[in-house]
């Protein structure tokens, strides 16, 4: 029944969806699926915040929102309905485009990806160490208190600082299923959109259909995309507002921009990095929009960053501060003298060398470059010598990923070489990090093929807006990556997980990939690339690996067939697993206290169906109401009397069953 209420509530936002974006006029079927996309998420998180005032978020509510809205705007569509753009014509267009055998498959190998994506996300439990921390943990305290609120005396700061929109999209999913099995396809949807969005920007730049499919169908094979596809996490939804605003913000139409300060607000809403990232898209719509339109444009994104803002203001109601003390909180003050941020900037251009510590693995590269240099060779008209030149200039692209470790350690050492000559040793070694990190929702970056298509991708634009085969705007768009990581070097620390954050900047690097298209064997062994680069990050996830390896032993069986707390600790471990193990085996219900630290789990204390409440335990705070009270290491505080100990672990974690006579 839950899941019939989630369908049913999905499907009815789906139609209102349909039904807005026809009403506001033709467009393209790209605008039209992305409107679409704005005013299902704009529609959830409006009518979410609108219950939170009065404290009235509960299923039936959001079901009535969700019937209310879509009857108003069949009523609207019923009085003006514009035709929609034809289904079956972007359907011959794809069709078309796919004959080419490079995108044919391209195309394959990323259903397939998706396939999988799908099954991750829906057949087993998330286990991101943030998503356990405070993203799934803050939607599951906001259906507790029927309000999207901040939550009370908790530790985890970012439950209550960070802009919620993304968590609200999971919000959705958890209240209407009663738990966590779809929670993945808020990530899975914006990563689709994200790719649509790209092939529109594609088009915007001057890049024909195939090309502009080729870098779409390239960003969604990306190690940090892929795996980020099926989790509960939002930097792939940050991303995919960022980069449908800046595709609405080039067009000409006003409902054009008003979409796109839409998609600023959305993208505001969600996380922060969204603020980092607007210099890059004022830039972008600056070059690509005549001076005519700026001040239209400049009205359309103002409306949309005051709007998205909201939760700044919030954080001024409960702390005093913007950013709710993070900063302070979270030592994100950046040093700004001009060597630092530098300094900064190239430690985080070196990660871009992201060989995703394959080890023996990593010689898939080399069978995945013998099969398509055969591919390449069948399906390629060339003879005598021009036809081994080719064969081999494709096997040597394929083969590229193999040096990347190289790449990156050479790379790295002249950081620090550079910053030792000039006497700064602390900005020669930014973090103790060194290692390659493996394939991660957090950690990676962007894999061979995304450091390969950064670095030829910049001179392809340089040369192709030369000789006008696109605008002037596809160097920027190519340079973006450059762009973003001075933002963030300017804005915050260093730290190897901000590789997440560079999303919306190489989708907007990836719009001008389709430019490789034009030199086949450089396209056919970045095909190669990405083929090979897919089941790697997958079988070598941290998160959740495959089970299965190509060379590498993998002694862990990965993540299918576990037991959902097996898979929900998979990166903690220790006393954790052991209290979450314990509560699995426990009644559903109850009154959960925590007295824990700012980074330890917290979600799966809420039970399987959401079932028990979880309050934080400040240390003044007593413990009456509570049915169990988790104490974490170095809490040694525990009630007198009508307590006893359930469970303690080796590493300090215990956990406290009120008594009879308590």
């Amino acid at each position: 029944m839950p899941t019939i209420a989630l369908l049913v509530s999905v499907g009815i936002v789906a139609a209102t969806s349909w039904l807005v974006a026809r009403r506001l006029g033709p467009q393209p079927l790209t605008g039209f699926v992305l409107t679409a996309y704005l005013v299902g998420f704009t529609e959830v998180v409006a009518i979410t915040l609108a219950l939170s005032i009065v404290h009235a978020l509960v299923r039936w509510t959001l079901l009535a929102g969700v019937a209310l809205v879509f009857a108003i705007a069949l009523g609207s569509w019923l009085r003006h309905a514009p035709p929609p753009p034809s289904l079956r014509k972007g359907l011959a267009l794809l069709r078309d485009a796919l004959r080419e055998p490079i995108l044919a498959v391209l195309a394959a190998a990323v259903t397939l990806e998706l396939v999988y994506s799908a099954a991750l996300a829906t057949l087993t439990p998330p286990n991101d160490w943030d998503a356990m921390t405070y993203h799934l943990a803050r939607a599951a305290f906001w259906i507790q208190q029927h309000a999207v609120a901040y939550v009370p005396d908790t530790l985890v700061l970012r439950m209550n600082v960070n802009p919620p929109n993304a968590e609200i999209g999971t919000l959705f999913t958890m209240l209407l299923s009663d738990g966590d099995r779809y929670v993945g396809l808020v990530q899975y949807v914006a990563m689709l959109a994200t790719a649509i969005a790209i092939y529109g920007l594609s088009r915007r730049t001057g890049l024909d259909r195939r090309a502009a499919l080729f870098g779409g169908l390239v960003f969604l094979t990306l190690p940090v995309v892929a795996l980020q596809g099926s989790t509960a996490l939002n930097d792939i939804v940050v991303a995919s507002f960022l980069v449908t605003a800046t595709y609405f913000l080039l067009g000409e139409a006003k409902v054009e921009l008003a979409l796109g300060g839409v998609a600023l607000a959305l993208a505001i809403g969600t996380k922060f990095s969204a603020l980092i990232a607007l210099p890059l898209v004022v830039l972008v719509v600056l070059l690509g929009q005549p001076r005519r339109r700026w001040p239209a444009v400049a009205l359309g994104a103002v409306a949309g960053v005051g709007l998205g803002s909201y939760w700044l203001i919030v954080n001024v109601v409960e702390t005093g501060s913007l950013d709710g003390n993070a900063g302070e909180v979270l030592d994100q003050h950046a040093d700004r003298r001009p060597e630092a941020v530098l300094a900064r900037t190239t430690r985080l251009l070196v990660n871009f060398a992201d060989s995703m510590n394959l080890g023996r693995d990593a010689l898939l590269y080399a069978l995945a470059a013998a099969a398509f240099l055969l591919l390449a060779l069948f399906l390629e008209r060339r003879r005598g010598r021009e036809r081994w030149l080719f064969a081999a200039a494709v096997a040597a692209v394929a083969c590229a990923p193999l040096a990347v470790p190289l790449v990156r350690d050479g790379l790295l050492r002249a950081h620090e070489k550079l910053w030792l000559t000039l006497g700064e040793h602390d900005l020669a070694f930014l973090d103790e990090h060194r290692d390659a990190w493996s394939a991660s929702t957090v950690f990676s970056y962007y894999g061979p093929l995304g450091l390969m298509l950064l670095v030829v991708g910049l001179p392809l634009a340089v040369r192709s807006a030369r000789h006008h085969v696109v605008r002037p705007l596809a160097i920027l768009l190519a340079a973006a990556p450059l762009v973003f990581a001075v933002l963030v070097a300017v804005a915050l620390t260093y730290d190897p997980w901000r590789a997440r954050f560079f999303m919306f900047s190489v989708a907007l690097a990836a719009s001008t990939w389709g430019l490789v298209l034009r030199h086949r064997w450089l396209a056919w062994g970045a095909t190669a690339i990405a083929a090979a680069t897919l089941p790697l990050a997958f079988m070598h996830s941290i998160e959740k690996p495959a089970g299965v390896r190509f060379l590498e032993s993998d002694t862990s069986n990965g993540v299918w067939g576990k037991s959902r707390e097996a898979v929900q600790t998979w990166t903690r471990g220790g006393g954790v697993a052991e209290v979450v193990e314990f509560f699995a085996r426990e009644p559903a219900t109850g009154r959960v206290g925590l007295r824990q630290e700012e980074d330890d789990w917290v979600y799966p204390y809420f039970g399987r169906g959401l079932d028990r409440e979880v309050v934080f335990v400040p240390t003044e705070a007593s413990f009456d109401g509570l049915d169990w009270l988790v104490l974490g290491p170095g809490r040694p505080e525990q009630p007198s009397s009508g307590w006893e100990t359930a469970l303690e672990t080796e590493d300090g974690w215990r956990v406290l069953r009120r008594t009879m006579a308590g």
